[in-house]
């Protein structure tokens, strides 16, 4: 089995994948799903953008790491 990820390391790189998950959002053309997953959502930031985006979508943060989605804030 792998071992969990390190939530403090992750977040160390925070401002990078934020760059990255902001430039993917600007390429998709959706203006109003209904529903919105974000695989591999690790901490919840690029979920939180998610949100902000499109705050009406049922929007599903999935990761396989316990230690990760415990350092999420609803």
């Amino acid at each position: 089995m792998p071992s969990d990820w390190n939530p403090p390391q992750y977040l160390r790189y925070n401002n990078e994948r934020i760059h990255a998950a902001l430039d993917l959002l600007e390429r998709v053309d959706l203006k109003a799903p209904e529903v919105v997953y974000d695989l591999g959502c690790g901490t919840g930031n690029t979920t939180a953008l998610l949100k902000e985006r499109w705050p009406d979508a049922q929007i599903t943060g999935v990761d396989s790491s316990p230690a990760m989605l415990q350092q999420i804030k609803v």
